[in-house]
């Protein structure tokens, strides 16, 4: 498990991947940067190269989401490390205007 949102009981768990034919070549890879932005809202991220690449979503239930946001950033002195990874890495990422790196979301709920 990567982290869980106690307001609403959901978490983004192992198995969460991005994909999309701009991230690693088409090929889906593992979610390994995940912000809890409460009340649902979630950033995953993913290190691809020289880039951080990142997807805001909202959780709607188990596995299912609502697409928010999609960015990409070159800062990856603090962006691509999971504990100093911000929403401040999200907020000044460049926007590339379109879901281009498709979510696969596996959550987990909590007891």
């Amino acid at each position: 498990m990567l982290e869980i949102d106690a307001s609403s009981g959901f978490s983004v768990t192992t198995g969460t991947t991005m994909g999309g034919p701009w991230l690693n070549n088409g090929v889906p890879i593992p979610v390994t940067l995940v912000l809890n932005l409460g009340s649902n809202s979630w950033i995953v991220g993913v290190v691809d190269g020289s880039l951080v690449k990142m997807v805001k979503i909202e959780i709607t239930g188990t596995n299912t989401f609502e697409w928010k946001e999609t960015r990409y950033t070159s800062d990856k002195s603090t962006c691509s490390n999971a504990i100093t990874f911000s929403e401040e890495c999200f907020s000044n990422a460049y926007n590339p205007d379109g879901n281009n790196y498709p979510v696969t979301l596996v959550t987990g709920e909590s007891v």
